[in-house]
């Protein structure tokens, strides 16, 4: 299903139907083009900690973390008056990435 959306996209995407093929055919690894571009290695290098950070997040270790400070007396008070701060400015950082990176054209307003 996944695939056969990714074609669909990027048929509506294309201007005409030599691009859409030629496109189709970078996707498969067929002709000229290049495994990375400069604009694909600065993404990865920008996003590379919050993609370290997604996959730390993704293992137990911060529920066991967290699970382990709560029984002490003190880090659990601490923690309950923290945690609603710290969930605020999550939330805040990440809507300022979702800002940042909200230009993106709406595909179908092309047609």
């Amino acid at each position: 299903v996944l695939f056969s959306v990714m074609i669909s996209f990027l048929l509506f995407h294309a201007e005409n139907l030599h691009q859409a093929f030629s496109h189709m055919a970078g996707l498969f690894g067929i002709g000229n083009l290049p495994f990375t571009s400069p604009e694909a290695n600065y993404y990865m290098a920008s996003f590379l900690p919050l993609l370290l950070l997604g996959i730390l997040g993704a293992t137990p270790l911060p529920k066991a973390l967290y699970e382990k400070l709560s029984r002490n007396k003190k880090c659990g008070k601490i923690l309950d008056v923290t945690e609603p701060f710290f969930l605020l400015l999550l939330l805040l950082v990440m809507t300022g990435f979702l800002v940042d990176g909200s230009f993106n054209p709406f595909l179908y307003f092309r047609f």
